[in-house]
């Protein structure tokens, strides 16, 4: 899937935006790429994939998705778009605290028929070491233990690009190492791209592009 920003300027950003990397310019996310955004707090990270994502269309200029202006799109084509194409790690994550972890993994078995569903989400809990805490509502789990349901969801998603908004904030080293080994792995098999936004922390994960706001 290619993403393509047509002369995008947020609403927020409107006048200060000259000579920015990517807003009010042409810019492309290929296929297959991996690309990390950076920037201070405040620079418009979140809004860029929100953008992506669909969830905010207060801007100026056209997004364009496989070479279509989003602006065409139906709301059954949105929904489609987000079940199918896109899977997101938000930063603020947006589990539902009242359910379990295992709950909260049971929304991606709602939306696809994938007889191998369950064994990709087992493989994925395992991996992450989140297997002991799947029975506990996820509003008394710790912020890293959350970030890590929320980064198997994601996963457990049909997609051709994973947006990430901050996804290793509260995880150690060694989380971060596991994960992002995982994230490949996954990647490699859906043959997609990711864009993630970071405050400017290195991360273990691999890109092939880097773009500073």
């Amino acid at each position: 899937m290619e993403i393509r920003l047509q002369h995008i300027v947020p609403k927020p950003f409107e006048g200060m935006v000259s000579g920015h990397a990517v807003w009010g310019q042409d810019f492309t996310f290929h296929p297959q790429n991996n690309y990390l955004l950076t920037a201070p707090s405040g620079k418009g990270k979140s809004t860029l994939l929100h953008i992506l994502h669909g969830s905010r269309r207060d801007f100026a200029g056209s997004l364009w998705i496989d070479e279509r202006n989003s602006a065409t799109f139906r709301p059954a084509e949105w929904a489609a778009y987000r079940s199918e194409k896109i899977a997101v790690v938000f930063q603020d994550l947006r589990l539902f605290p009242q359910l379990t972890g295992r709950e909260n993994l049971r929304i991606p078995h709602l939306i696809h028929n994938n007889p191998n569903l369950e064994e990709e989400q087992n493989r994925y809990v395992a991996a992450l070491g989140m297997d002991g805490h799947l029975e506990k509502k996820c509003g008394i789990l710790s912020l890293g233990q959350q970030q890590r349901i929320a980064l198997i969801r994601a996963l457990l998603q049909d997609f051709s690009c994973l947006l990430m908004d901050e996804p290793f904030s509260h995880l150690d080293t060694a989380n971060q190492e596991v994960a992002s080994e995982l994230i490949h792995q996954v990647l490699a098999q859906k043959k997609a791209a990711m864009i993630v936004s970071s405050l400017g922390i290195e991360t273990p994960l691999n890109f092939t592009e880097r773009i500073t706001l």
